[in-house]
């Protein structure tokens, strides 16, 4: 359970890692198939999160993995969080947090759904 409970935080910090990791590299990240495969990437990530966290602690704990693994990311690659001025960076800020975020709501909560269903079963 603790191994399962391990990857269930891990598994999303690294991944949203990963995710903003590439976007910084991208030549063109700002285009429509990108944003969807992001959306799609913080839907799955926030399932397998749930799932392997199987509470609905989830709720909480996974969103808050991605933003760490965002922060992470952020802080690895430019040395701060924000660039610039952070009163005019603070509603990017929002805006790509929420972007990242409100994704993996309906993914944890289908995860963690499934994940108890599985958990009865057997």
């Amino acid at each position: 359970m603790t191994l399962r409970w391990v990857l269930g935080i891990l598994i999303p910090l690294a991944g949203a890692f990963a995710i903003v990791w590439l976007l910084g590299t991208a030549t063109d990240p700002a285009t429509y198939g990108t944003i969807a495969l992001v959306v799609g990437l913080e839907l799955l990530l926030g399932g397998v999160g749930g799932y392997l966290l199987r509470s609905w602690w989830a709720v909480a704990l996974v969103p808050l993995a991605i933003a760490v693994g965002v922060a992470l990311a952020s802080l690895i690659r430019t040395g701060v969080l924000v660039e610039g001025d952070p009163a005019e960076m603070a509603t990017i800020v929002v805006v790509v947090l929420l972007v990242l975020l409100l994704p993996v709501a309906p993914g944890v909560v289908g995860g963690v759904a499934l994940g108890k269903r599985t958990n009865a079963k057997s």
